[in-house]
């Protein structure tokens, strides 16, 4: 049957009776190297940031979610920044650099986020698209996102039923389908697709061409994820656009940044909790923003009325 844990890939529950002991292995398997260094990361970064903080970092970092309070966690979904402690494509596109360094650190960070539908996908579309010119091959996105469906099915065809997984395709897809027309469509309503030769003005263009390329995503990927979520979680959230254009930044910042101190804690502990001070304060803004749009009354639609539905159909 297909439920919630085979969709997972647990074949096997158990029950326990009597006391649990846990013993440390004397040399673990490389195998479990990444999921030693997920917690060594998400003990750092509890070490060196505040207690308001280090549970959205460590969210950001890892994709653990154990820490976040449910009222924070429903603020996600009522603000649709769900995505931001469910590590995917964004966040490895954050690590991306050379084609072979690349490809270690995806699936070294595969391992660290718990080998999740959403993080394979990424992982196999990223090391196709970097593989693709080393091969003398073209990169195509599409094909790309085939074969990472294929992979994972072969793997778990159970799968399927994953809600992480359906949102993380449907989102690319969407992306992929209809992103970079409304960007270019925003971009010629506001005049930015002109040639500039002055090099003051290209820089100054940047931010609006940043606005409109967020929010170009952010609609793009609410076109197949917007019906799933509704069908899934009852709700949709109104302020999905405007709560990315103010807070992608700064998950990208808390992404690199906790990542960095989250190591450096494990070495230097003192050196880290100065270094992470300018980066609790961007996590504090990311809370102020995510519980402050979540508290809105519109700030998600739930789907209880019938003409709720039809217009989120139409």
């Amino acid at each position: 049957d297909i439920t919630y844990y085979t969709a997972k890939g647990i074949f096997l529950q158990a029950d326990l009776y009597g006391k649990l002991t846990v013993e440390p292995g004397a040399r673990p398997p490389w195998r479990y190297w990444p999921a030693y260094l997920s917690q060594k990361l998400k003990g750092g970064i509890g070490r060196a940031f505040p207690p308001d903080v280090a549970p959205v970092i460590q969210g950001i970092v890892t994709g653990g979610r154990e820490n976040l309070s449910d009222p924070f966690t429903t603020s996600l979904q009522r603000t649709g920044l769900s995505h931001t402690v469910a590590v995917s494509g964004m966040h490895l596109a954050f690590l991306a650099g050379a084609a072979a360094c690349t490809l270690i650190l995806a699936v070294l960070f595969w391992g660290v986020a718990g080998g999740t539908p959403s993080v394979s996908r990424a992982a196999v579309m990223l090391a196709l698209l970097q593989v693709a010119p080393l091969l003398g091959r073209e990169r195509d996105s599409f094909t790309a996102l085939a074969f990472a469906l294929a992979v994972l099915l072969m793997w778990n065809p159970f799968s399927a039923a994953h809600v992480g997984l359906q949102l993380s395709f449907g989102a690319v897809a969407g992306i992929l389908l209809s992103s970079d027309g409304v960007q270019g469509r925003l971009n010629a309503f506001l005049h930015l697709d002109r040639p500039i030769k002055s090099r003051i003005l290209r820089l100054a263009q940047g931010v609006p061409r940043f606005f409109t390329a967020t929010l170009a995503a952010t609609l793009g990927a609410s076109v197949l994820t917007v019906p799933m979520a509704a069908l899934h979680f009852g709700q949709v959230s109104l302020v999905s656009p405007l709560s990315n254009l103010l807070t992608l930044w700064a998950v990208a910042a808390l992404f690199l940044g906790g990542l960095c101190v989250g190591l450096m804690a494990c070495v230097m502990p003192g050196t880290a909790a100065v270094l992470a001070i300018p980066f609790t304060l961007i996590g504090r803004y990311l809370n102020w923003v995510v519980q402050g749009l979540g508290r809105l009354p519109l700030a998600a639609l739930p789907l209880n009325s019938f003409y709720y539905r039809a217009w989120v159909v139409y």
